[in-house]
């Protein structure tokens, strides 16, 4: 059974990655599709409402892992939960650089796909010039 602390540590970690790639996903669909203004405005919303919920729910999970450090008497469990939290915290570095690179990826792969649009919308025209 993990502590707590540690599943608060881990809860985080999956809430800041979540709230990532909502971010990510919304702004790829303020980019890919064509918006009225008021579906821009309500994507920005959206996206500022999200954020003020994360910030609330991530400051309080700080909040309390800071108070759970405080209040943990030091004994020689110490070194072993100071070990799983930096454990806790590499597989979420881990985490988060395959989720970066899957971004990377993407905004790759729609950029070409922009481009080979941009180019055969082109070569169409000059066929009807021709």
């Amino acid at each position: 059974n993990a502590a707590p602390n540690e599943e608060v540590a881990v809860a985080l970690a999956v809430l800041e990655d979540a709230y990532s790639e909502a971010i990510t996903l919304n702004g790829k669909y303020k980019r890919a599709a064509t918006l009225s203004e008021d579906q821009q405005l309500a994507a920005n919303q959206w996206e500022s409402e999200v954020a003020e919920l994360f910030n609330g729910s991530k400051q309080a999970a700080k909040a309390y892992l800071r108070k759970e450090k405080r209040d943990k008497s030091m004994d020689s469990d110490d070194g072993t939960l100071n070990a799983k939290k930096r454990r806790i915290e590499l597989e979420h570095q881990r985490q988060q650089a395959a989720i970066d690179e899957q971004r990377q990826l993407e905004d790759v792969r729609q950029r070409s796909k922009r481009e080979q649009e941009d180019l055969t919308l082109q070569i169409e025209f000059q066929r009807q010039l021709e």
